[in-house]
């Protein structure tokens, strides 16, 4: 699902089985007291669609919406809480 206004996704400045995406990565989280807090990191990738690669046999259909499931690295960029790039990131 690409969530993005249609004046960006009706252009043909990239394919449409690539979109962008947003994560939330949070890493050190605990329950224990005393425990120092949680750190967040939001990330901003490329994302594959792989539904939209073409082929629509009824192999092809399976083994696309199979792989769906899975991230592909992408280039990134970590933009909190400090900005760091990632040419392939998992």
């Amino acid at each position: 699902m690409i969530v993005l206004p249609k004046s960006v996704t009706n252009t043909k400045f990239y394919p449409n089985f690539l979109a962008v995406a947003l994560g939330m990565s949070i890493k050190d989280a605990s329950h224990t007291a005393g425990s120092q807090r949680a750190k967040v990191e939001w990330i901003l990738s490329l994302d594959w669609d792989v539904n939209q690669l073409p082929g629509n046999s009824d192999f092809m259909k399976k083994l696309k919406k199979i792989l769906n499931f899975y991230h592909f690295p992408a280039p990134a960029v970590k933009i909190s809480p400090e900005g760091v790039w990632y040419g392939l990131y998992f």
